[in-house]
């Protein structure tokens, strides 16, 4: 990517951002597809091979006149475009005692770099240097740079693959020519390279490719690959239709705080807690139709706990298809810890688990289902959005438990958790994930738009980088969960939840009743119960993906 001021007369150099020419230059060439994008970067390659030759050649010849600046600035350039080349790679280490040229014209005497004790050791002639050095910013400089732009308009192909590699072939140049600090020094001639520059930008035009403002207001411009203009502009799309769900969220959340704050006033306060009893603490405990929330906040803090909860209670009812069970006699409780200590002292001290779970329990410091002790406990210091999304999942714990699904694995929990959370939330912020999509990159996704990490999936699936299905399904362990095993889980469960209802209802009824195992064949019992095999399963939810 480079980028041009507006303030800048006709024909001056561009200014170039390194890192994001790189960026976008390593974006293109990696996303090609083989059948395709392979046969323009074989074209690029040879074009690069060609011109690198010509600059060598160029560089050997003024050698020979001990013109030593403008051999180099030949070199250089022959080096980054064809950096394979043994003569080119001999030839730029013969000549490694060549300085540099500073960066800018004002900094620049020729008298001192003439002085440098290496340049008069090799019998530097200062008036052919400087002569030579002139005309290779004036002419030799623009007619080579013009030829490898007219080479690369004659690469065949079309398409976005081809705009995308040939337009960032002709900005990662220019990211050269600013990393070598050419455009500083072109204040020697009259001519600049400016015939060089109107024609990359004639040509990138001719690709696709705009220029825009870097961002609103800026006086410097970027240019952006039609690929990328019309992803930025389906991702405009998608943030605002975003910001508008998550503003009808908050509405609903909105009003199931105000009736339950209203309804708190005829409503028997909650009893005694367990854990101000065990712990020694003071919590604030009130309840909804559906629910009981403990904890150290003050009471429009747990209001809007309750309001979260009672809005996952009727998502998961629309969800899953279950008739409204009215208002619960013995409400859904949640309790809130502020502090790691504790937590873990609950955990060794009150919990209904085993050894072995208390141990493992105790170190993840974070939410759990205590089914002995009815109770979802959360371990969260302030009132925060993650603190909202804890009190969803505190609720789908024990509403599947209600549902008649007292037994769930892991990846029905959180598959549901995250699913639920974008319905209630409209986002699911704590769940940045981290992974490599197709282009073989890690890149960061943020996974609280369902379309977002929906499309990433697909990526996934069709590069054949995705973790299987079978590998999703022996999940035991939170723990055992890497970045992309967490998407796939995302999409499998909104798979089976949005366009599997019936089917996905029969396994949670037979994890119920039998368990999550593997039969004698190898196979999920309760999958064989819904009529699949995992090799079903996974085609049929590969086809909706991918799709």
């Amino acid at each position: 990517m480079f980028r041009t001021s507006s303030a800048c007369p006709a024909g001056m150099p561009l200014t170039v951002s390194l890192t994001a020419w790189f960026w976008l230059a390593a974006m293109a060439f990696w996303a090609l597809p083989e059948a395709s994008g392979q046969t323009v970067f074989d074209e690029i390659r040879k074009t690069r091979e060609k011109t690198g030759k010509q600059m060598a050649g160029q560089a050997k010849t003024l050698a020979g006149a001990r013109c030593f600046f403008a051999m180099k600035q030949y070199l250089d350039l022959a080096s980054w475009l064809d950096g394979e080349n043994k003569e080119i790679k001999k030839m730029a280490e013969f000549y490694s005692f060549v300085p540099e040229l500073p960066s800018f014209f004002s900094d620049f005497s020729w008298e001192e770099l003439c002085r440098d004790s290496e340049i008069r050791k090799n019998k530097h002639k200062r008036t052919d240097d400087r002569k030579a050095l002139d005309e290779f910013h004036s002419r030799g400089l623009n007619d080579a740079l013009c030829g490898h732009i007219a080479a690369l308009e004659a690469v065949p192909g079309q398409g976005e693959e081809r705009a995308d590699a040939l337009g960032n072939e002709v900005t990662a140049l220019f990211g050269f020519l600013e990393k070598k600090h050419w455009c500083g020094i072109i204040a020697l001639s009259e001519v600049k390279i400016g015939k060089f520059t109107s024609k990359a930008e004639a040509f990138l035009k001719s690709l696709g490719w705009i220029d825009e403002p870097s961002y609103p207001g800026s006086r410097t411009k970027e240019w952006v690959s039609p690929r990328k203009a019309k992803d930025d502009s389906a991702r405009k799309e998608l943030d605002e239709a975003t910001k508008r769900f998550r503003a009808e969220r908050e509405r609903v959340i909105g009003e199931k705080y105000a009736v339950i704050r209203k309804d708190l006033a005829a409503r028997p306060s909650a009893g005694p807690s367990p854990f101000e009893e065990k712990l020694g603490i003071r919590l604030q405990k009130l309840r909804s139709d559906h629910f009981q929330v403990e904890a150290p906040l003050a009471d429009h803090q747990v209001i809007a706990c309750l309001a979260v909860q009672e809005a996952a209670f009727r998502e998961f009812l629309n969800l899953m298809k279950i008739p409204d069970p009215g208002i619960y006699e013995n409400p859904i409780k949640t309790v809130v810890l502020d502090s790691a200590k504790l937590y873990r002292e609950y955990v060794m001290e009150m919990s209904s688990f085993t050894p072995e779970e208390k141990k493992f329990t105790a170190e993840r410091t974070s939410g759990t289902g205590d089914p002995g002790l009815g109770y979802y406990v959360e371990c969260r210091d302030s009132f925060d959005p993650m603190l909202r999304e804890a009190m969803v999942a505190g609720a789908l714990y024990f509403m599947l438990a209600r549902s008649g699904y007292a037994k769930f694995p892991l990846w029905v929990f959180l598959g549901l958790q995250y699913v639920l959370t974008l319905e209630v939330l409209g986002t699911a912020d704590v769940s940045y994930i981290s992974m490599a999509p197709s282009t073989g990159k890690q890149e960061t996704y943020e996974w609280f738009n369902y379309y977002r990490w929906k499309r990433s999936m697909k990526e996934a699936e069709r590069a054949g980088v995705a973790p299987s299905t079978d590998a999703i399904l022996a999940l035991g362990n939170v723990n055992e969960l890497v970045d992309v095993q967490r998407a796939k889980m995302y999409c499998l469960v909104a798979f089976l939840s949005v366009e599997q209802l019936d089917r996905f209802k029969k396994i949670l009824e037979c994890i119920s009743s039998t368990g999550w195992s593997r039969g004698a064949d190898g196979e999920f019992a309760a999958l064989r119960a819904a009529g699949w095999s995992t090799k079903e399963l996974d085609e049929e939810y590969r086809k909706h993906i991918t799709r």
